[in-house]
């Protein structure tokens, strides 16, 4: 008979796995994540005390006009001249495709002149400017 004490294998958990997958998990969603504010140009807007707010069949276009007259159509940044081509090259464009121009208050006004002409040039006729309501008078 053997009375020897038998000796107990070491009992352990292996994470190696577990941690693969977690990796695996961190660089999948951090690949897959979009940054749709990283692309949008900083803009104040102007007050205007008149106006009232367009009607809209459809979501418009939008030109955004940055103070140092850097210009992005629905977030993506464009060139000057090459705006009106990519307004032509609107998806789904008609007689009643609206743009909106949203152009910073300290914007020059050659730029936003600029950005009207190119919608002109792309055959866009629907074209309004957002401001913010002026604050109330005390």
């Amino acid at each position: 008979m053997n009375f020897r004490p038998r000796q107990r294998d070491e009992v352990g958990l292996d994470l190696t796995s577990l941690i693969d997958v977690v990796f695996l998990l961190l660089l999948f969603f951090m690949l897959t994540t979009t940054f749709v504010e990283a692309t949008r140009l900083k803009v104040d807007l102007p007050e205007a005390g008149q106006g009232a707010a367009a009607e809209r069949k459809d979501e418009p276009w939008v030109i955004e006009i940055d103070a140092a007259g850097h210009y992005a159509l629905n977030g993506e940044v464009v060139e000057a001249d090459q705006l009106a081509a990519r307004l032509r090259a609107v998806p789904g464009r008609s007689e009643d495709t609206q743009v909106l121009i949203r152009a910073d208050g300290r914007a020059t006004h050659q730029a936003v002149v600029r950005a009207l002409d190119a919608a002109r040039a792309a055959g866009l006729v629907h074209v309004g400017l957002a401001t913010e309501p002026a604050p109330p008078a005390r």
